[in-house]
C-alpha cells in the first residue's frame, strides 16, 4: 500500500486490522517491477487519481480505479486513449452494479413496462460509522463530482443505451444539499443527494407503465412492488457484499485478462461528463447562495457558509486545512455585507 501522505494512518489501520504482517506500506511509489504485481486498486484522493493512473499505464499491470475515476471527462478521456495506446488494462469501480439486490430489482423492473420516471435520494449524514470505521468525505470535491458516478452508473444500468444529460439543479445548504435534474434519453430523472444530512438514505423508485417499484438499500435492502415487499437479496449480511464482489470480480480479470462490462470505462466518462455539465451551473449557484447569505449581519446559515467556502478554497488549489481555516475566517468576519463583485473578487471565485 502506497500513500504519499497517510502512510502512518494506513499503517496503524493495518495493526488495528491484524493485517500488519500481510501488507506493507509506504511513502513511496512502489517499484512494479519487484515482486511481479498481479494488479493494482488506486483508491486515494480523487485529485490524484489521474497522476496514479498515469503511472500505472507504464505498468501495464490491470488496474481499478475508485470513482469518481477522475475530475473532469477531458482527463479520464486522455487516460483511456492512452491505457488503449499502451495496451494497459484499465477498470472503473462502479460498487453497485454488483450488488445482488440492485440486479434483483432490475430484473423486476423489466417486467414491470415501460419506465416512465426516476426519482433517486441518495444522503450520508455528518458522522457515521460504516462497517466499524467512520465514513467522511473529501470537504474538497464538490456534491456532484463525489455521487455522480453511482448515480450515472445505477440510471444507465436500470436504462442503458440511453445518453444521460443534464437539464436543472437547485441547491441548499451552500451546496451540502442539491436536486439534480436529469434525462436518460426522454426518461426524466430526478435525483435529491446530501452531504451532512440528518440520516442516512438510499432510494430508487421507479414509474412504470405499470405500477411504482422501490428499492430502499439505506440498510438492508427491500424492494416495494406497489403494496408488496419483496426481499431482493435472501443472503443479505452473508454473503460477500456488493464492494467484495467487485473487487473478487476485478481480480479474476486481472488473471484470466478478461474483465466484466460492469467495469466499464464508458460509464466512467459518462459520470465524468454528466458532472462536467452539472458542475458549472452548480458553482452559479453556490456563488448566488453565497452573495444572498454573506451580506447577512447574523447569518442563520453561518455552518453551511463555512461548508461552501470551505469547499471552494480547497477544490481551488488544494490548499492545507489549516490555511482555508484561516481563509474563512477573514471572509466571514471582512467580507459580512459586501457587494457580490466584491466577494467574488476577494475569495477568487469563477465560474
Amino acid at each position: 500500500m502506497h500513500s504519499a501522505h497517510n502512510a502512518p494512518l494506513l499503517q496503524a489501520w493495518a495493526d488495528r486490522q491484524g493485517l500488519a504482517s500481510r501488507v506493507r506500506i509506504g511513502f513511496d511509489w512502489p517499484d512494479l517491477n519487484v515482486g511481479e504485481p498481479r494488479a493494482l486498486i488506486i483508491a486515494n484522493a480523487a485529485r490524484d487519481h489521474a497522476l496514479a493512473v498515469e503511472r500505472a499505464l507504464i505498468s501495464r499491470i490491470p488496474t481499478l480505479v475508485e470513482k469518481p475515476f477522475t475530475l473532469t471527462a477531458d482527463e479520464t478521456r486522455r487516460l483511456v486513449h492512452r491505457a488503449q495506446s499502451l495496451g494497459s488494462p484499465l477498470a472503473a469501480s462502479h460498487v453497485f452494479l454488483f450488488a445482488r439486490f440492485f440486479q434483483r430489482f432490475t430484473e423486476i423492473l423489466e417486467q414491470a413496462g415501460e419506465m416512465e420516471q426516476l426519482t433517486i435520494c441518495w444522503a450520508d449524514p455528518a458522522a457515521e460509522i460504516r462497517h466499524g470505521e467512520r465514513k467522511g468525505y473529501d470537504p474538497g470535491l464538490p456534491l456532484p463530482v463525489d455521487v455522480l458516478p453511482h448515480i450515472s452508473s445505477l440510471i444507465g444500468a436500470l436504462l442503458p443505451g440511453r445518453t444521460q444529460s443534464f437539464t436543472a439543479i437547485e441547491i441548499f445548504r451552500g451546496g451540502a444539499e442539491l436536486n439534480l435534474e436529469l434525462r436518460a434519453g426522454a426518461i426524466p430523472c430526478s435525483v435529491n443527494m446530501a452531504r451532512n444530512a440528518v440520516a442516512r438514505q438510499r432510494l430508487i423508485e421507479a414509474t412504470t407503465s405499470t405500477q411504482v417499484i422501490r428499492l430502499d438499500f439505506t440498510a438492508a435492502p427491500t424492494v416495494a412492488v406497489g403494496d408488496q415487499v419483496i426481499d431482493p437479496d435472501p443472503d443479505w449480511g452473508i454473503a460477500d457484499g456488493p464492494l467484495a464482489c467487485m473487487l473478487k470480480t476485478f481480480l479474476q480479470g486481472a488473471v484470466s485478462g478478461l474483465f466484466d462490462s460492469r467495469l466499464s470505462l464508458d460509464a466512467a466518462l459518462a459520470a465524468n461528463e454528466l458532472a462536467d455539465e452539472a458542475l458549472r451551473f452548480y458553482r452559479e449557484a453556490v456563488f448566488e447562495w453565497l452573495s444572498a447569505t454573506l451580506p447577512q449581519p447574523e447569518p442563520e446559515d453561518e455552518e453551511n457558509l463555512r461548508y461552501a467556502l470551505r469547499e471552494h478554497y480547497l477544490a481551488a488549489a488544494y490548499r492545507e486545512p489549516t490555511s482555508v481555516d484561516s481563509m474563512i475566517e477573514y471572509v466571514i468576519n471582512d467580507l459580512r455585507g459586501a457587494a457580490a463583485e466584491t466577494i467574488k473578487h476577494s475569495i477568487g471565485w469563477t465560474t
